[in-house]
């Protein structure tokens, strides 16, 4: 992807993780980047980090942060022409525990779901303004099959899923391409405890981008480009082995 200097890409979550990786990316690319995330003291070093990266705080669970931020972003440029979809989190939880009223369902949600969506509907009449544009939508390999200890998330990945599905159908006649990205496990403090192979957020972002220049409808990175076949050929099996049953 060859970029002009005053190509803008907004990307969420972009403190850390996956999110920072696609804002160093996009930035040496000559991207102008404006960028969100829910702490400021985050935000401040990356500013520090990765000169000429614009940043924003807000909160993608609170929706009407998330509507400020859309028309801060808008009120900063005429023209979007990436939009990372990146911020979420997933929490664990026992179903089998005889109270569950604690669980916050929706700000789960709100995270990972509705915050996504809001800011993606936002920004899309900018965005097909400018034919060539694109969004990444960050999904979840939790998003083709749920993982029980993290059923709220899996969840709403899996509706994310389904919304970009008719998103990228419907922006075709727009010429703006929809690319989703479902990581398996990525190697990041929030899932130092958990066992198991994971991917490098740079390779996630290094495919993502890649399928992005390729014009892919999606990328699974790692071992969860394996899950489709798996699903087909044992649909049970890989249920259960993503359960660890």
């Amino acid at each position: 992807m060859t970029t002009e200097r005053d190509q803008v890409a907004v990307v969420t979550g972009g403190s850390y993780g996956i999110g920072r990786d696609f804002v160093a990316e996009l930035s040496r690319r000559g991207y102008r980047t404006i960028v969100c995330a829910r702490d400021s003291q985050k935000l401040a070093r990356l500013e520090h980090e990765i000169p000429g990266v614009e940043t924003i705080v807000c909160d993608m669970s609170d929706l009407d942060s998330v509507a400020r931020f859309a028309d801060t972003i808008l009120q900063k440029t005429p023209a979007i022409d990436l939009l990372v979809s990146n911020a979420g989190r997933a929490s664990e939880y026992d179903l089998k525990a005889e109270d569950l009223s604690g669980i916050d369902v929706a700000g789960e949600i709100n995270l990972n779901l509705a915050g996504p969506l809001k800011l993606i509907l936002a920004l899309l009449p900018t965005l097909k303004k400018r034919p060539g544009s694109g969004i990444i939508v960050v999904t979840s390999g939790y998003g083709l099959v749920p993982y029980p200890r993290m059923p709220i998330y899996s969840a709403a990945k899996a509706g994310l899923r389904s919304f970009t599905k008719s998103l990228r159908r419907e922006m075709k006649r727009f010429d703006v391409h929809v690319l989703e990205v479902a990581p398996p496990l990525v190697d990041t403090p929030a899932v130092q405890h958990k066992k198991g192979r994971k991917i490098s957020s740079a390779e996630v972002v290094r495919q993502a981008l890649r399928g992005l220049d390729d014009k892919r409808d999606e990328v699974l990175p790692g071992q969860a480009r394996l899950l489709p076949m798996l699903l087909r050929l044992a649909p049970r099996l890989t249920e259960n082995m993503i359960a660890g049953r």
